[in-house]
């Protein structure tokens, strides 16, 4: 009987213990000053939409030449990154070529496979060198257009 009390009393020690911690680690209890609690911060700055023009690419696709066309924008928050992305067009369309020529004309055709390609778009953007050593900042690459034949 006094094992069972004494293991209920540790694992009420132990629940405090962790309820403690988490309302510390949140800010409700200590490190807040006023007793407030942490405001998270909301980016209210207006979207910048760069336009890329369109890129087009030609896949052989079941024995017949097939086409692509896309174009995309670039959504931002943040002015510097909007003018480094719209002086360096040039990098982002090629970026969007190569990543087009190199899908499977089958898989751009349905809805997952467009989604990829935005995603890969994106990576490469986050990777590329703008010069200087700056990264963009940007919230999605949106597709605008899409054609194929």
């Amino acid at each position: 009987m006094n094992n069972k009390i004494l293991i209920i009393v540790l694992a009420l020690i132990a629940g405090l213990g962790v309820t403690g911690t988490g309302l510390y680690m949140t800010g409700i209890l200590g490190g807040n000053e006023g007793g407030e609690a942490p405001r998270r911060s909301v980016d209210d700055r207006p979207f910048s939409y760069v336009e890329v023009p369109s890129v087009v690419a030609n896949f052989m696709f079941q024995g017949n030449m097939r086409y692509a066309q896309i174009t995309v924008s670039i959504q931002t928050r943040d002015e510097e990154s909007a003018k480094l992305l719209d002086q360096n067009i040039p990098l982002v369309r090629s970026a969007m070529l190569t990543l087009l020529s190199e899908f499977d004309y089958g898989e751009l055709a349905t809805a997952a496979g467009k989604a990829k390609l935005l995603e890969q778009i994106g990576y490469e953007i986050e990777n590329a060198s703008f010069g200087g050593g700056t990264s963009i900042e940007f919230d999605q690459v949106i597709l605008t257009g899409f054609v194929v034949q």
